[in-house]
């Protein structure tokens, strides 16, 4: 998470500000219709009680048009900021893979542990924009994870203490299975190089006259 962060702060400070910042302001603006709404409910049932109940219904949904249009706004922004950010992050590991590539001796050419690690490096290079959409949806889960914990905290501790139980067990398993999926790839890259490789021979026109001739 922190090298995904940190090539995504130096590919655009702006646009990894305005996703963190979004990525916070979301899960604020959910919780906020939901107290705006039991406000709502509460004083269309007569719990909740006013002088003046007209302005006070009126201003009410005055906030939950203004929440619904920030959503709608920031949900836009978001979405474009992504895509470039996307584009960014990307060309400035193309960069990093060239860089690389240039510094290497000649005799790593020469060598298949070398394109296995170059066709992983190449593979975990297309995942880390996912990476780092999972690590900034992961400060939009944090936040509300606390706002509901806290929620949940003023009727009773307990129920707080008990939504954390439950949510440590499939964090847990949810980081082991994509550990496990990344290593079984990993080990997969051989194999998988040399069947592109064999593909190639099989379909390219430049190959298909000694296949013939040798078959």
């Amino acid at each position: 998470m922190t090298y995904c962060l940190s090539l995504s702060w130096k590919a655009s400070k702006f646009y990894t500000v305005v996703r963190i910042a979004g990525e916070i302001l979301t899960p604020l603006l959910t919780i906020a219709v939901s107290f705006v709404g039991k406000y709502l409910i509460d004083l269309l049932a007569g719990v909740w009680v006013v002088e003046d109940t007209a302005g006070t219904l009126i201003f009410l949904f005055a906030c939950l048009l203004t929440i619904s249009l920030l959503r709608a706004v920031s949900y836009k922004v978001l979405q474009y900021c992504q895509s470039m950010h996307h584009d960014l992050i990307s060309g400035r590991l193309a960069v990093i893979l060239m860089d690389r590539s240039v510094s290497m001796d000649l005799e790593y050419f020469d060598n298949p542990a070398y394109y296995d690690k170059l066709m992983a490096a190449t593979r975990d290079s297309s995942a880390i924009n996912t990476l780092l959409w999972n690590a900034l949806s992961c400060i939009s889960a944090c936040v509300s994870f606390l706002g509901a914990f806290l929620v949940l905290c003023r009727s009773n501790v307990f129920y707080g203490l008990l939504m954390i139980a439950a949510a440590i067990p499939s964090s847990i398993a949810g980081a082991r299975y994509t550990k496990s999926l990344y290593h079984l790839s990993i080990e997969q890259i051989n194999g998988e190089r040399k069947k592109n490789y064999y593909q190639s021979i099989a379909v390219d026109r430049s190959y298909a006259q000694d296949v013939r001739l040798l078959k």
